[in-house]
């Protein structure tokens, strides 16, 4: 599930410092940084310390399906 974030720049930047963006690929995309995903969604993705996806969308921009 994705977390709705009222600031998600001021979010990335604290993944960002805390080394736990993600690596991975999302629709040709790093999924580390923030980008207006094909579905509509402004969001990035990280890592928990135990390895966990986590996905954090900016508030407004959630695709409800």
């Amino acid at each position: 599930d994705a977390l709705p974030i009222s600031d998600i720049d001021a979010v990335y930047e604290r993944a960002k410092a805390l080394g736990c963006l993600s690596r991975e690929t999302v629709h040709g995309r790093p999924g580390g940084e923030v980008h207006v995903r094909p579905w509509g969604e402004r969001s990035f993705y990280a890592r928990d310390r135990w390895k966990n996806a986590l996905c954090f969308v900016a508030a407004g921009t959630e695709y409800m399906g």
